[in-house]
């Protein structure tokens, strides 16, 4: 399971265009850090899903590690000022 951490307040504080944009970005993230028999899915409002079949809990932890990594390093524009956002995977 994976979640957008505080995107309540990014909605909030820049607007729900600007929260759909971070759910795309999240969306891509995951996507491109999965492996390729890897599925991900939106769960709900800001979570998602992850299916890792056969990944002991070392590799589906660096899984984890390289989509947070990315999302963390990602900048989002914004005319009220740029910011970042995380994720929480678990």
């Amino acid at each position: 399971m994976a979640d957008v951490d505080n995107f309540k307040n990014t909605n909030d504080v820049y607007g729900h265009v600007a929260g759909d944009g971070v759910l795309r970005e999240v969306a891509t993230a995951i996507k491109n850090n999965c492996r390729a028999l890897d599925v991900a899915a939106r769960y709900g409002g800001e979570e998602f899903i992850l299916m890792l079949p056969g990944a002991n809990a070392d590799e589906a932890a660096k899984v984890a590690e390289k989509i947070r990594k990315s999302i963390n390093e990602k900048a989002f524009f914004h005319e009220k000022g740029d910011f970042h956002t995380s994720i929480s995977l678990g």
